[in-house]
């Protein structure tokens, strides 16, 4: 019996060809139905109006405040707690009271502008506030009084290498230190929370435009 290689050959290329193309065509299927889901959830999450809050702010830490009774949490940022201490200028301070009060100094009895459209367990919306033409959140990793928290990472490099506020000295991160006060659970739940809410963010914005 004779066989026709050169004819099973073709039709092995065939095969594999036709096999290629469909395997192709999964993927841009696929691919589609995947973008075809994040648009439809970016333009749900669109839709979702966007808070602002204004007006004279009572500076309740170095991260939080609160105008006309709306406790606002500055989103991507996280100062140290009041209580706790660090060595600056080879002292031990209340660095949270510090960063407090750094905070106040930034927004010197003028009128705040606060947005956006998340809120965090405790009912605080999360937001980018702006004082005096100055970005608060990115200001205060900025000039050391607080650290990033899903956010503000190039800000906070350029604090520590230049050793502006926290960074003078020795301090512990304020999730450091209140994992050894016992109340971490609640705040790696909330920052968990808050870097997946970021990321959502960030699909809604980037498929809006």
């Amino acid at each position: 019996m004779e066989f026709d290689l050169s004819g099973m050959r073709k039709q092995r290329g065939k095969y594999y060809r036709s096999a290629r193309r469909r395997s192709r065509l999964r993927d841009y299927l696929s691919a589609a139905l995947f973008l075809a889901v994040i648009a439809g959830i970016a333009a749900f999450l669109g839709a979702r109006n966007e808070e602002q809050a204004s007006g004279m702010a009572v500076i309740a830490d170095g991260d939080t405040i609160e105008i006309n009774g709306s406790r606002i949490r500055l989103e991507g940022i996280d100062s140290p707690e009041f209580g706790q201490l660090c060595q600056l200028a080879g002292r031990e301070v209340d660095c949270g009271r510090m960063a407090r009060n750094h905070l106040r100094n930034l927004v010197d009895r003028s009128h705040v502008t606060c947005n956006g459209w998340l809120y965090d367990k405790y009912d605080r919306l999360l937001a980018t506030c702006s004082a005096n033409g100055i970005d608060l959140n990115q200001r205060m990793v900025e000039d050391g009084w607080a650290v990033s928290y899903g956010g503000y990472e190039a800000e906070e490099l350029l604090a520590r290498e230049n050793n502006r506020g926290l960074w003078q000295g020795e301090f512990m991160r304020p999730g450091d230190w209140r994992r050894e006060q016992g109340t971490l659970t609640a705040d790696e739940t909330e920052h968990s929370r808050d870097l997946f809410d970021r990321m959502i963010k960030w699909v809604s914005n980037w498929f809006s435009g």
